[in-house]
């Protein structure tokens, strides 16, 4: 069966290549391109169909790289992400399989924080939903996109290689574009922020990362990282 690979992308000139060698298992590349300055479309053209189209949410943009890719199974990563070996060996296996026992299937995907392998808290390994039968599932949420499935999900346990964060400067620019989504759907929910949330709700953020979800076991990187996660909230509360 045929497996088409789809990616959105925004000036990442530095990862989209590492990224497009990894899917030559796949029978099509489809990179949704929103409006990038650098050699993105370029570098992306020689392996894969680059499609413009201007961005407007995280959500909307996968949705839309996935109605244009022309294979009945289904394969989103990232441009900052890797397929291994191994789990390109078990999306063929299903997607050839007369019986692969799902519709959708969760991967284990490794994050990577300032180079350093995170193996604890929110940084730690994650499942996220990313290969599957078109038509069976749609991505939701303007940031921090969620999939919502219609039928049975299956795991698979190759590993997604995701480096997530190279630099402060990096999680700085993630961090103004992801709360300027994030604020409007607080408006829908809310109408305004109180005073002692400025400081309780990154507290407990950081509480929350670093001590219960065991951040501190992963020393200086997860103190950052749980740092950075509570300065993130701290900023959406305020632009909100």
């Amino acid at each position: 069966m045929k497996i088409s690979a789809v990616i959105i992308a925004k000036n990442e000139e530095a990862e989209i290549e590492a990224c497009l060698e990894r899917l030559s298992f796949c029978d099509e590349i489809v990179v949704m391109d929103s409006g990038s300055s650098d050699r993105t479309p370029e570098i992306a053209a020689r392996r894969a169909r680059v499609i413009r189209n201007p961005f407007g949410d995280f959500a909307d943009q996968k949705n839309r790289a996935i109605e244009a890719a022309a294979g009945p199974w289904i394969l989103s990563v990232d441009a900052d992400e890797r397929v291994s070996p191994q789990l390109a060996k078990q999306i063929l296996d299903r997607a050839r399989s007369e019986n692969p026992g799902a519709d959708a299937f969760g991967v284990r995907r490794v994050n990577y924080f300032f180079g350093k392998r995170m193996k604890h808290g929110m940084g730690g390994s994650d499942r996220p939903i990313r290969f599957f039968r078109k038509g069976k599932l749609v991505f939701e949420g303007r940031v921090h996109e969620q999939v919502t499935s219609s039928g049975p999900v299956g795991f698979l346990d190759g590993e997604l290689t995701h480096f997530s964060t190279r630099s402060a400067k990096a999680y700085m620019q993630k961090l103004n574009l992801y709360t300027d989504l994030e604020v409007p759907s607080l408006r829908s929910r809310r109408s305004r922020v109180r005073r002692w949330e400025f400081v309780a709700r990154p507290g407990w953020r950081f509480v929350r990362d670093y001590f219960f979800r065991l951040g501190v076991l992963d020393g200086w990187n997860g103190f950052c990282f749980s740092f950075l996660s509570a300065y993130y909230e701290f900023v959406k509360i305020a632009k909100f």
